[in-house]
């Protein structure tokens, strides 16, 4: 039979198993509704639809606009009841062997994805390894990439949210993070300057390929296989978690115009509950944050929290301004001076800096009140930003006695990675445990080869007046008031004892 044909519809490259997104079959539809042909022709019946439920739609939809279909590879008459019967039956067929499809290339996938084969980009860190100067499928790590996804789990845990995060990212890296993409009308490779949003650091934050976890079939309804040991990972599992905890803290902020010193710390001490923060402003002027648990009715003064904290803290501070800024100054020279050799010197000078300051100021102030002076003198911003990033959570019980209130600190707890953090600068000997000697002075124990020991202390000699003495070279015990170090100072040599160097300064 010869037919007149009215429009060829293709819908090239698109799956059978949506009708819904493919342009061509909906304007075949719209056409048949406006009676423009009476015969519908496919080569198989799964070019119209491998679903059984969309396709007997559409063959419904044919007879009520009288309009008869013929499939070239089928010679039956689908106008009759027989013929009717067996289309259903083939459809159904159809949808059968498009799942049968699906399931064998999903095996494939899954057992190329177990074994650490990759489809699709990698994320940002990683880069498809090379394979005889070809792109294979398992991940390797992007060092330069690396650094920025370890920044952003950084910003994450100093408490950032992802916005804030976006921001200091687009700022810091413009232009500098691109990609390639080819122009479809030039046919040209463009490069085109990577930009940070919320979104993206939200997937990013979220992923846990970087901590060596691919989860495969992540964005489809069915389960979520982890698939592990096939990815090197960037960040640590502790360091991930711990900004899944943030993000949920950060979830239950809103936006303030002020700065609270404990904001998501303060623990209720009835409830548990993390307190909430709320501020009151007198006639005066004068103007009184507080921490307020709203299923207990329980509020804590901000000033006085932080009077009862100051104990436990400062000496925190004082790690933190030595690690984290630039609180103890120091010039060029003398910062490559303390990191030359096997150890970094940086934090254990500025920590001796700070104690040897303590020692020269012990006319105008006790100890204790130098810690304070200390705490008092370092501005809001900066305290804020320290117990941020430190502090995981503070238990606090408040006392009335006549009228008075104050505030006791039950436990307080650092965040896991800072004490992990700080417990490494301990075992590589970049930092000391320091320990209270007479008159409330404190000094440090470092153990040093010779070599180490002497170089330690001619970068102290350029800056102070510095006082060396050799315990068993004196053979007789020493104390001073002015001492700040103990090295013990292994020789190297079997002959020879160890030595121990008391250092004290010199007003």
């Amino acid at each position: 039979m010869r037919y007149k044909v009215f429009k060829i519809y293709c819908d090239a490259g698109l799956s059978g198993k949506e009708t819904t997104k493919r342009e061509e079959y909906n304007n075949m539809l719209k056409d048949l509704k406006k009676r423009k042909f009476t015969k519908v022709i496919a080569i198989k019946i799964d070019r119209i639809s491998r679903n059984t439920v969309d396709f007997l739609t559409f063959f419904n939809t044919l007879q009520e606009y009288d309009c008869t279909l013929k499939i070239l590879d089928i010679d039956v008459d689908f106008s009759t009841p027989i013929g009717k019967l067996l289309i259903t039956v083939i459809s159904a067929f159809a949808e059968l062997e498009r799942n049968m499809i699906v399931d064998r290339t999903l095996v494939g996938v899954e057992a190329a994805a177990k074994s650490g084969n990759f489809g699709g980009r990698p994320p940002l860190g990683y880069m498809k390894e090379l394979v005889n100067g070809e792109k294979g499928k398992k991940w390797v790590i992007n060092e330069e990439e690396a650094e920025i996804v370890k920044e952003i789990f950084d910003l994450c845990l100093k408490g950032n949210s992802y916005n804030d995060i976006a921001n200091i990212i687009q700022e810091k890296y413009t232009d500098k993070y691109c990609y390639t993409k080819k122009n479809n009308e030039t046919g040209e490779i463009e490069t085109i300057p990577r930009t940070w949003t919320d979104a993206s650091i939200c997937t990013i934050l979220n992923n846990k390929s970087y901590y060596g976890i691919r989860e495969h079939r992540k964005k489809s309804k069915g389960k979520i296989i982890e698939i592990k040991d096939k990815i090197p990972a960037i960040i640590t599992e502790d360091i991930f978690y711990e900004c899944q905890d943030n993000i949920e803290k950060n979830k239950r902020n809103y936006y303030r115009n002020k700065k609270y010193l404990f904001m998501q710390k303060l623990v209720c001490p009835k409830c548990g509950r993390i307190m909430a923060c709320n501020g009151t402003k007198k006639k005066t002027g004068q103007e009184y944050l507080y921490y307020k648990c709203k299923d207990c009715k329980e509020a804590f003064r901000e000033d006085l929290v932080e009077k009862a904290v100051i104990s436990k803290l400062r000496s925190f501070l004082e790690l933190y301004l030595a690690i984290e800024s630039n609180y103890i100054a120091v010039d060029s020279d003398t910062a490559e001076e303390l990191k030359k050799g096997k150890i970094d010197n940086t934090i254990r000078y500025a920590m001796d800096t700070i104690t040897i300051n303590k020692i020269l100021n012990k006319d105008a102030y006790t100890n204790v009140d130098y810690l304070d002076q200390i705490w008092y003198s370092t501005d809001y911003e900066t305290k804020h930003k320290f117990i941020r990033e430190y502090i995981d959570t503070i238990e606090v019980k408040l006392h009335r006695n006549k009228g008075k209130k104050t505030v006791e600190i039950l436990n307080l707890k650092l965040r896991p990675h800072k004490a992990k953090n700080l417990q490494n600068l301990f075992e590589s000997n970049e930092l000391d445990f320091l320990y209270g000697g007479y008159h409330n002075n404190e000094y440090s124990i470092v153990e040093f080869t010779e070599k180490q020991a002497e170089d330690y202390i001619n970068i102290l000699k350029k800056k102070f007046n510095i006082n060396v003495i050799d315990v068993f070279k004196e053979n007789k015990y020493y104390y001073s008031e002015n001492l700040f170090k103990i090295i013990n100072v292994d020789s190297n040599r079997a002959v020879e004892r160890d030595t121990i160097l008391y250092l004290e300064v010199l007003q």
